[in-house]
């Protein structure tokens, strides 16, 4: 609010309002605020990126996210980040053909992301390629995710793992 008291209204400021509204929870607001953000600056592909990157973790308006992720990729092709937002988006969406692409590409990219390589691990998965998954898991793990991410890696691979003894 600041910002805009001094005269600085802009795609730029309101896709942080954005976002700091979305981690208060102000999930109405902060919706209306990234679809300003992007009104007013359609060419800034982190706010396409993360606006429906956000839309994929409600699991809603897929088709929407798709295509302000696409729009991202269009602008910047080997942001490895972006690439995973497609593949993510596709994954979601049940393509897992495409989802493969787009999480094998966006791992080559950033091969040492943990939260792209547990996004492959889920794809193989979802193709039943389990010994490759649990791969993917394992190097997730060894690139140091976060405790939430860490544990749900881990239910992920015993799962897997129970699945097999059965």
């Amino acid at each position: 609010t600041k910002a805009f008291t001094l005269g600085l209204n802009n795609g730029r400021i309101l896709y942080y309002l954005a976002i700091a509204q979305a981690d208060q929870g102000k999930m109405q607001i902060a919706e209306e605020t990234f679809r300003r953000s992007i009104a007013l600056s359609p060419f800034n592909a982190y706010s396409l990126n993360y606006f429906g990157y956000w839309l994929i973790e409600q699991n809603r308006q897929l088709d929407e996210a798709k295509s302000f992720i696409q729009s991202a990729v269009d602008k910047q092709p080997d942001n490895g980040a972006f690439v995973d937002s497609l593949g993510w988006v596709y994954f979601k969406m049940g393509d897992y053909q495409n989802s493969l692409f787009y999480l094998e590409r966006a791992a080559t990219l950033i091969p040492d992301d943990p939260v792209i390589t547990d996004h492959l691990g889920d794809v193989y998965l979802a193709l039943g390629r389990s010994a490759e998954a649990i791969h993917e898991w394992r190097r997730s793990l060894v690139f140091a995710p976060d405790e939430t991410l860490k544990a749900e890696i881990e239910a992920k691979i015993s799962k897997v793992l129970d699945s097999c003894f059965e």
